[in-house]
C-alpha cells in the first residue's frame, strides 16, 4: 500500500470516528476543547462481558479465574464510574501515538488480508488446474472436458489477467504432456512438449478466458450460459480451422473447409454440452464455497 493510500484510509477512518461522536452532545463539547477523540469508559466496556464470554464459548476454551476477576473488576459500576468521561490523553495517549498505532494497525490488517487472499488464490489456481487435468484424463466423450469452464471461472475469480490466462493453459498443457507422452506414447518418437497444432488449441482458450472478463462482470445464469456457448463456438471454429489449414486431413479448398467443419459437428455437440455442464458445476461449487449460497437473479437487477 502506498503512503497516499494509507493516508486516505487513515483520514477516512478518522472522519467516520469523529462524525459518529459528533452525534452526541457530550462528544460535541469535548471536540470543541480540541481533544482528538473522546471515549467514555462506559462506551468501551458496554457488552464487553457478553462478547468475551461468547468468544470463549465459540473457541471451546475456558476463562481462568484470574481473567474472570479482571473482567468483573473492569465492568463493575464502581470502576466504570471512576474512569468514565476520560479523554484519550487521560490514558497517556497522544494524537501522534494514536496516529502511529493506527498506521501500524492498518498495515498489519492489510498485510494479513493480502496473505489470506494470496493463499485462497493459490488454492483455487491449483484446484482448477487439477480439475482440468483430471477432467481430460478420466474416461469421457470426445471434447467433453472442463477446460473452457475453468477459463471462464478463472476470468470471474481473478483480477490478474495473466492468472486468468495461465490457469486453463497450465491445465491443458500438463494434461497434454501426460496424454501425449504416456497414453499415446506409441504415436511419437520422442518426448512431445507441444503438439504441432498447439497454437490453434491454446489460442482460442486465451480468447475465451479474456472474453469471460468482459461477459461475466456479474454472475448471472444468462451471462454464464452465453459465455459457455460462445466459448464452445470459438474453440470449434478456431481449432478446426487449424486442422483444415494444416492440410493433413482435408484439402485446402472451400469444399475442404466445409467438410472439415461438417466432420467436427459431433465433437462440437459434445463440447457444447460439456462446457455447459462443467460451467454449472464449477460456478455452483464456487458460489456455495465462497459466497454462502447461490442467488438466482432475473432481469436487469442481476448481481
Amino acid at each position: 500500500m502506498t503512503k497516499q493510500e494509507l493516508k486516505f484510509y487513515r483520514e477516512e477512518t478518522y472522519k467516520e470516528i469523529i462524525d459518529w461522536y459528533k452525534e452526541t452532545e457530550i462528544a460535541q463539547d469535548k471536540l470543541k476543547s480540541k481533544n482528538f477523540v473522546v471515549f467514555t469508559y462506559q462506551d468501551l466496556t458496554e457488552n464487553l462481558e457478553k462478547t468475551i464470554k461468547q468468544f470463549f464459548t465459540f473457541s471451546n476454551q475456558k476463562m481462568t479465574k484470574k481473567f474472570e476477576q479482571i473482567l468483573k473488576k473492569t465492568i463493575s459500576k464502581k470502576y466504570v464510574k471512576k474512569h468514565q468521561n476520560k479523554t484519550v490523553s487521560d490514558f497517556g495517549l497522544s494524537d501522534k501515538k494514536i496516529r502511529k498505532d493506527f498506521d501500524l494497525y492498518i498495515r498489519n490488517t492489510l498485510t494479513n488480508f493480502l496473505l489470506l487472499a494470496m493463499k485462497k488464490n493459490i488454492l483455487l489456481i491449483v484446484a482448477l488446474i487439477v480439475i482440468g487435468i483430471l477432467g481430460r484424463m478420466i474416461p469421457h466423450p470426445p471434447n467433453f472436458t472442463p477446460i473452457i469452464a475453468i477459463a471462464l471461472l478463472a476470468s470471474h475469480i481473478f483480477k490478474n489477467k495473466w492468472i486468468v490466462i495461465l490457469t486453463p493453459l497450465m491445465a491443458m498443457w500438463i494434461s497434454d504432456l501426460v496424454i501425449n507422452n504416456y497414453l499415446y506414447a506409441g504415436y511419437y518418437d520422442s518426448l512431445l512438449i507441444f503438439s504441432s497444432s498447439f497454437l490453434w488449441v491454446y489460442g482460442p482458450i486465451i480468447c475465451i478466458a479474456l472474453l469471460g472478463t468482459v461477459l461475466i462482470k456479474k454472475v448471472k445464469i444468462s451471462n454464464i450460459a452465453l459465455s459457455s456457448i460462445s466459448g464452445s463456438l470459438i474453440f470449434f471454429l478456431v481449432s478446426n480451422f487449424g486442422v483444415w489449414i494444416s492440410g493433413t486431413m482435408f484439402p485446402k479448398s472451400l469444399f475442404g473447409l466445409i467438410e472439415c467443419y461438417t466432420f467436427a459437428l459431433p465433437f462440437f455437440g459434445n463440447a457444447l454440452v460439456g462446457d455447459l455442464v462443467y460451467c454449472t458445476i464449477l460456478f455452483t461449487s464456487y458460489s456455495l464455497a465462497f459466497s454462502g449460497g447461490i442467488v438466482l437473479h432475473k432481469g436487469k437487477n442481476l448481481s
